[in-house]
């Protein structure tokens, strides 16, 4: 099953509430009532852009677990830049990121693209609310790594609202 959300549907609430758990709530709800297969088969493949990064996501079950799953994210972070662009912030990221690359929480493409993959296992039902309960946990766990990579790779500016 292929799946595309668009970013409006998980962009932040625009009404602040005082109350983080309405707001995720709220999100969630309408992401559930957005996808409406009630026969999930496996691989689930799907696309979304969180805070200007597009994610790839993949949800699979482990064999001989029938409430046994795996949420697999990959982030694409932005790419580096070519030597004749900016061999100065070329050579700075790559310095910044190399222990990464070693490590492999981060990975450097041949197209140089930088991705950083997450995987989260889970158990229970695969219906849209726990997806999207799985994600968002996911993210949350992962955004300050998150947000300093992508503007550390794209040259953004702090933005507040990430």
């Amino acid at each position: 099953m292929q799946v595309s959300l668009q970013s409006e549907t998980i962009r932040p609430v625009k009404q602040k509430t005082e109350n983080l758990s309405q707001d995720i709530d709220q999100i969630l709800s309408h992401m559930t009532a957005r996808i409406t297969e009630s026969d999930i088969a496996f691989p689930i493949n799907f696309t979304f852009i969180w805070h200007n990064i597009t994610f790839t996501a993949k949800v699979t079950s482990v064999i001989g677990r029938d409430d046994y799953f795996a949420l697999t994210l990959t982030a694409n972070l932005g790419y580096l830049p070519f030597s004749a662009e900016d061999a100065a912030r070329r050579k700075n990221l790559l310095e910044r990121f190399a222990q990464h690359f070693i490590t492999g929480k981060y990975v450097l493409l041949p197209n140089s693209r930088i991705e950083r993959t997450l995987t989260t296992d889970f158990t229970g039902p695969v219906n849209a609310r726990r997806l999207m309960d799985v994600i968002t946990f996911t993210l949350l766990d992962q955004h300050t790594d998150l947000k300093s990579a992508y503007f550390s790779i794209t040259g953004a500016v702090g933005n507040t609202n990430f």
